[in-house]
């Protein structure tokens, strides 16, 4: 089946782009063994050349021993490495480096290899990922960074080039330079190449290209170094949408897509794309897995998935031992070597460990630098090693251990894009899922409009951990042209108290602003809006069915409201308090229960919608009030029930009435298109919203489809469009962009899919 999707982009020309999606973290080459015990405290074994282990020598270890001390107080928390180097990450957010240095992959603006951790950077990191001879870490609001290498432009600064041995000052870095300033999820560094995923699903790559590691045409060159014909100097994006975690092996790459199928392109010397074959390499993604995968890891030549039941499937090279099939035999196709009980997995250049659900660590493959850590080293380094190599897995830690390199938990990082220089905004991820929306007939102080009903939320969305802040809302709407008040509220100069006195309209204005200021910043078909009501009840009940995220209960120690039942006289608080005074509820959001009313996206309705489950509800397409939910400082404990519906006319600005930001894909996609149906494309649709699917069967498998556009005459000499496109001979899902400013209406001509 071939899919067509149409899109909006900003430009006056089509392009056709490759969807399909990605999984995470860097297939290390590394002989040396890392995982964290559950007091945060960092053990290891294997080769230490380089200090990799950052015990404070070089001598390599044979049996696991614990580098770093437990610091109760600040643990670490995710660990990775690559070649001869390794990076570790504490809860306070701070970056630190220690082993190889010779490209300045430790980001310490030295080339001085380092036995000892160095601290890289202070705060506010939230993922590492280390390459063969570069560093990559991601920030909390979503920029990406980067150290070391740059020789095929793996770094993605527009500079590649240079020795490919060792430090070049025109082209490596050894200090940590931006290279996307927003946006950026997951990320996973390779041997001369980078991946990173974005927040909308979208796959990114930059460096070597050779062998379509990029998923990038590619018909000569060199390898290794950079060739101006075909390597990327800065990032390329590879894939459009459905992308959860990109890994980058050393010559190849494995996905990860939203329905957990898993996919490979790239090299194939071993086997390791487990198509069948050994040999051809790939552009397009093969999808070697269905569903289920959970985590997907590549190597140098070999590779692994884990699914949800906790069996682990291997494939690749296995010239060590490395799969754990108790054989040297390579695996074209993923065999499963463990049933259950697998909770994360590290493959490096020839060996693979475990952890399973007692915390036990279990290892396999070549044990030459003592990286098995099963008291043996020594032996050739060259295929397997009787006597020191293994074939089948050993455990040589019993319990605690609690994380391998390069194991995330894969939900999307939060995000705080900055709004000044002093001020940003704080935001979670919201994952899709399903819940009962409205209150039972037996709650008290139930309204009649919150009859219970089932909601799917089909797409994850960002929203904010807390309300607008008076802070926020004056560094946007400084210097507004709509003669705003940008300090409207009525308890003014308290920049973290929630804004109020806003009104829907405000904050429209506010929005629009915003989205302009990160116009830059935003990935396709993405802005800033408000949340849909049923987007903000999931979120306030985050996976509760009570009154109250917390339960039934109410007292002053929960919330902002009027809790002792006196308008004018009483000890509660009688106005809005800084946010963030009281305890988040089970998904970290603040507030959601009092201090102010937040407005809604939706029109108000007395009446639910009658699906169950109801898909995205958005509301009514008409109505003068817009729904506002959470309760205000001023009203009694029925008004903050997660539940409790508001209604109030979009300018209506008083004390008790703020607003909280979403961020999602604001896609408005028709539900159908086909050969003959005109395609009308609603007027200013955020950039990049998909707006249509074509699906066509390709007659003979080896076949492909050619895609073609006509205008809304059936003319297809359209000087407004040209078209760019990749022939794939499975699966393909093209985007197609064009300009959303003015109604436009296309068609898709029975004759432009093309049988070749």
């Amino acid at each position: 089946m071939k899919t067509l999707h149409l899109s909006y982009i900003n430009f006056w020309v089509l392009f056709l782009y490759l969807t399909l999606s990605l999984s995470s973290v860097y297939g290390n080459v590394g002989n040396h063994t890392l995982f964290i015990k559950n007091d945060g405290s960092l053990w290891g074994m294997g080769s230490n050349s380089h200090g990799q282990l950052g015990n404070g020598n070089t001598t390599n270890l044979a049996t696991p021993q614990v580098l770093i001390d437990a610091n109760s107080s600040n643990p670490i928390i995710e660990i990775t490495h690559g070649y001869n180097h390794s990076l570790f990450l504490r809860q306070d957010g701070s970056l630190w480096a220690m082993g190889m240095n010779n490209f300045g992959q430790l980001g310490d603006g030295t080339t001085t290899h380092r036995s000892t951790p160095v601290k890289i950077v202070d705060s506010d990191v939230v993922r590492i990922s280390a390459g063969y001879f570069h560093s990559l870490y991601l920030k909390s609001n979503g920029s990406l960074w980067g150290m070391g290498s740059n020789t095929c432009g793996e770094l993605g600064i527009n500079l590649a080039g240079g020795s490919n041995t060792s430090y070049d000052s025109g082209i490596d870095q050894n200090s940590p330079v931006e290279i996307v300033s927003s946006g950026v999820a997951q990320m996973s560094g390779g041997r001369f190449f980078t991946l990173f995923v974005k927040i909308d699903g979208s796959l990114w790559g930059m460096g070597e290209t050779h062998e379509g590691r990029l998923g990038q045409p590619w018909e000569g060159g060199s390898n290794d170094t950079f060739d101006s014909a075909y390597d990327k100097k800065v990032p390329v994006r590879i894939l459009s949408s459905e992308v959860v975690e990109a890994e980058a092996g050393a010559q190849f790459s494995l996905i990860r897509k939203t329905d957990g199928s898993a996919w490979s392109f790239g090299s194939n010397w071993n086997g390791m794309l487990a198509d069948g074959k050994i040999t051809p390499n790939r552009i397009e993604p093969y999808r070697f897995l269905d569903a289920n995968v959970t985590q997907i890891s590549a190597s140098w030549s070999f590779g692994s998935a884990l699914l949800e039941n906790g069996s682990l499937h291997m494939f690749g090279g296995n010239f060590s031992g490395q799969l754990g099939d108790g054989t040297t035999t390579d695996r074209n196709q993923t065999t499963e070597i463990i049933s259950s009980g697998v909770t994360q997995v590290s493959v490096t250049s020839g060996h693979t460990t475990i952890i399973k659900n007692d915390g036990s660590v279990w290892t396999v493959g070549a044990g030459d630098f003592g990286q098995l850590g099963n008291g043996q080293s020594g032996g050739t380094h060259a295929g397997f090693d009787e006597g020191i190599d293994t074939k089948t897995f050993s455990q040589v830690v019993s319990s605690n251990a609690t994380r391998l390199p390069n194991f995330h938990e894969y939900n999307k990082p939060n995000l705080s894009p900055d709004l000044n220089s002093t001020v940003n905004l704080e935001m979670i991820w919201v994952e899709p899922g399903t819940f009962t929306m409205g209150s039972p007939t037996s709650e008290a102080g139930r309204g009649t409009d919150e009859t219970e009903h089932n909601v799917t939320v089909t797409k994850g969305f960002y929203l904010g951990k807390y309300e607008v802040t008076q802070a926020q809302y004056e560094a946007v709407m400084s210097g507004n042209g709509n003669s705003l008040n940008p300090t409207p509220s009525n308890w003014p100069n308290n920049p973290n108290r929630p804004v109020e006195k806003v009104s829907w309209d405000d904050a429209q204005t506010f929005l629009n602003r915003l989205n302009y200021q990160e116009a830059a910043n935003l990935p396709l078909g993405w802005a800033y809006v408000l949340p849909t009501e049923s987007q903000w009840e999931y979120a306030c009940r985050a996976g509760t069915t009570t009154m109250y995220s917390w339960g039934d209960d109410i007292n002053s120690t929960r919330a902002n409201y009027n809790w002792d039942g006196n308008w004018n006289t009483g000890n509660d608080f009688k106005q809005t308090r800084d946010v963030g005074q009281y305890a988040a509820n089970p998904w970290g959001f603040f507030d959601m229960h009092g201090n102010v009313w937040e407005w809604t996206a939706d029109r108000y309705q007395a009446t639910y919608p009658t699906d169950n489950p109801a898909l995205d509800p958005t509301g009514p397409t008409s109505g003068s009030n817009r729904v506002v939910r959470g309760g205000p400082w001023g009203d009694e404990e029925s008004k903050l029930r997660s539940a409790r519906r508001g209604s109030d006319p979009t300018n209506r600005r008083v004390s008790g009435l703020g607003f909280r930001v979403g961020f999602q894909n604001t896609n408005q996609a028709p539900t159908d298109l086909n050969s003959t149906a005109p395609l009308t494309l609603a007027e200013n649709q955020p950039i990049g919203s998909i707006v249509g699917e074509f699906n066509a069967t390709d007659p003979d498998a080896n076949a492909t489809l050619t895609y073609s556009l006509v205008d809304g005459n059936g003319s297809t000499d359209n000087s407004l469009f040209t078209l760019d496109h990749l022939n794939l001979s499975s699966t393909p899902s093209l985007l197609v962009w064009l300009d959303g400013q003015d109604s436009s209406s296309i068609r898709s001509d029975s004759a432009g899919l093309v049988d070749l």
